[in-house]
């Protein structure tokens, strides 16, 4: 039996903005040489979070949400879920972000943990600070891995889990990210400088918060695995 929740409006318009957001942040081109542009840089940095939690757990940061860059805000997710596939990594689940953007100061903003199946979701706690970087002319950067350790605990009936807890920690994962950025675009070989975010956790003076935000609907029971 398949049972349909009420829908919360206020909720279907933030995925659908989100995935809006998402479809701003183009990957460069692969064919593109960002020594040719002047006024714009290349920013290269991963989105990540545990397979352990779950195929419908994401890991989602902001892009400068709330400022006045010229490159519009972008939501950066760490899986494409319910779309298969998507994934740049073996041991976590995550993706490569390659990102053309205006010369000049960009932040990452924010970040949400967030079980797509259960409606759970996990933010910052009150006084987490924003991540900025700057962004060079003609230049390549390396940022950093945005990874979402997560703590998943029994979510249904049908024995599926779902986050409970978690928080997303800045780490330098250049050996890993720079194999598979060489992967598809060859030609940035010696041309990537690091410039690394703060590193560590990414929290603020609480702790993080989760909420729950109910699903606009609820799958049948799971009978295989």
């Amino acid at each position: 039996m398949i049972h349909f929740l009420k829908i919360r409006w206020p909720r279907l318009v933030t995925v659908l903005l989100a995935s809006a957001l998402s479809a701003c942040a183009v990957q460069v081109a692969r064919d593109a040489n960002p020594e040719d542009d002047p006024n714009n840089g290349v920013v290269v940095f991963s989105v990540s979070h545990d397979r352990e939690s779950g195929s419908r757990a994401k890991a989602i940061v902001y892009l400068d949400e709330g400022t006045l860059s010229t490159a519009g805000s972008a939501a950066l997710q760490s899986s494409n879920y319910p779309i298969p596939g998507g994934n740049d990594f073996e041991e976590v689940q995550g993706r490569l972000y390659v990102l053309s953007l205006p010369a000049g100061d960009h932040q990452f903003s924010s970040w949400v943990i967030a079980d797509s199946g259960t409606g759970q979701r996990i933010v910052p706690g009150k006084g987490a600070q924003v991540l900025r970087f700057r962004v060079d002319g003609g230049k390549i950067k390396y940022l950093g891995n945005l990874h979402a350790s997560v703590e998943s605990g029994r979510g249904d009936v049908a024995g599926a889990s779902k986050a409970v807890n978690g928080a997303i920690e800045v780490k330098d994962e250049q050996e890993r990210d720079g194999k598979v950025l060489l992967e598809k675009y060859p030609q940035y070989a010696g041309k990537v400088g690091k410039d690394l975010l703060r590193m560590g956790p990414w929290v603020g003076a609480e702790p993080p918060k989760s909420s729950f935000d109910m699903p606009m609907f609820m799958p049948p029971f799971r009978f295989l695995k």
